[in-house]
């Protein structure tokens, strides 16, 4: 509970003041885990305890380098990306035909599509209209 936390960040504090106290490299990061441990003192439980969970990842994962970094956000190796259905349809010249048909609309036969679509709904409308009324 809060106790076991409160314990922990004294422990933790503690450490890093050892570490601080030794100087050099590790020495200043003792000293930044101190100033964090000391503000980490006036948050709530669950920032404490989000930010122990973080530091013992951290910890876990060791010093990393830029690459290494970079390298968890790099897509899996599962081989190389293959060409969809779709994709080797619009590379074949003989379905140019298609697709111009997707690529160029022509407003009137848009407007008469529309224009069946709202006949066919208002139809709808009228027909559960007539289902309701009727007992």
């Amino acid at each position: 509970g809060k106790q076991r936390q409160a314990n922990l960040v004294a422990l933790l504090a503690a450490r890093a003041a050892d570490a601080a106290a030794q100087g050099g490299a590790a020495g200043a990061r003792g000293e930044a885990e101190l100033a964090e441990l000391r503000a980490l003192e006036a948050v709530g439980a669950r920032r404490q305890r989000r930010w122990l969970n973080e530091k013992h990842l951290r910890d876990l994962a060791g010093p990393m380098s830029a690459a290494d970094m970079a390298s968890l956000f790099a897509p899996a190796p599962f081989g190389e990306a293959r060409d969809t259905p779709l994709t080797q349809l619009r590379a074949d010249p003989d379905a140019a035909e298609v697709w111009d048909s997707f690529r160029t609309i022509d407003p009137d036969k848009q407007a008469r599509v529309l224009h069946k679509w709202e006949e066919y709904n208002a139809a709808a409308a009228r027909a559960r209209g007539a289902a309701a009324v009727a007992p």
